[in-house]
């Protein structure tokens, strides 16, 4: 009788345990950090997005699910959410930024309509809109010419233009000041000619070799006096 006892004891003790702990790790605070700045999403509309729910116990959040409720609520792609933090015993973080569009593309258009698409320099964001609304935005791009969009982002005049806002980045080029460095890209059948914005010097970037190009033509131009890099051609 006395091990009956005992068993219960230790069974109520267990429930209790659990009881507790399941009150302990329950998600109390949510934060969202921005890791940008953006004005396309706030604190509570990424809330509602994610479907977090300060119910749930922290050890069962579905970190993927959580990041793509977020990503298609936002129907461009816009905002990503970069990291889910759980602080112990019932705190979340979460961080998310904006997609930043460099680049504007022509999109194809058998009706003929001027359609453009503004992207990130990884092409994950690609809305596509008319001329007139796409002027409404006041987006800052880098425009590309002597290309357009068809189905899809993953074709080499795409991987050219990343491999430069890389190269670049790589030059200490915050990639939202990328825009305010070119103007245009024009591609050809074997170059890339970038026109800066504020001096209109012209780089020909080599498609075969568009990393140590790009290199190699911001050494020179950064090395040359202010008033002789306007309208510099720098191949």
């Amino acid at each position: 009788m006395k091990k009956k006892y005992i068993l219960i004891i230790a069974s109520l003790l267990v429930i209790a345990l659990i009881v507790a702990c399941g009150q302990i790790f329950t998600v109390r605070h949510v934060s969202i950090v921005f890791l940008n700045k953006t004005a396309l999403a706030d604190e509570a509309g990424i809330l509602e997005a994610s479907g977090l729910n300060k119910q749930k116990n922290i050890f069962n959040l579905k970190e993927t699910e959580i990041k793509e409720k977020v990503s298609a609520f936002f129907d461009d792609n816009s905002i990503v959410v970069t990291d889910i933090e759980r602080i112990f015993p019932n705190e979340v973080v979460v961080y998310v930024k904006e997609r930043i569009p460099v680049f504007c593309l022509k999109v194809y258009s058998a009706e003929g309509k001027q359609l453009y698409v503004p992207t990130d320099k990884d092409f994950q964001r690609g809305k596509i809109y008319e001329a007139q609304e796409l002027s409404q935005n006041n987006y800052l791009l880098i425009n590309v010419t002597g290309f357009e969009v068809y189905e899809t982002f993953d074709v080499k005049e795409c991987i050219y233009l990343r491999t430069m806002a890389n190269a670049l980045i790589d030059k200490n080029i915050e990639e939202e000041a990328l825009p305010q460095l070119i103007e245009t890209v024009s591609i050809d059948d074997d170059a890339l000619t970038l026109t800066l914005r504020e001096t209109k010097a012209k780089w020909v970037i080599s498609q075969s070799n568009v990393k140590e190009d790009i290199y190699s033509a911001y050494d020179e131009y950064v090395a040359l006096s202010y008033p002789d890099r306007f309208g510099a051609v720098i191949d």
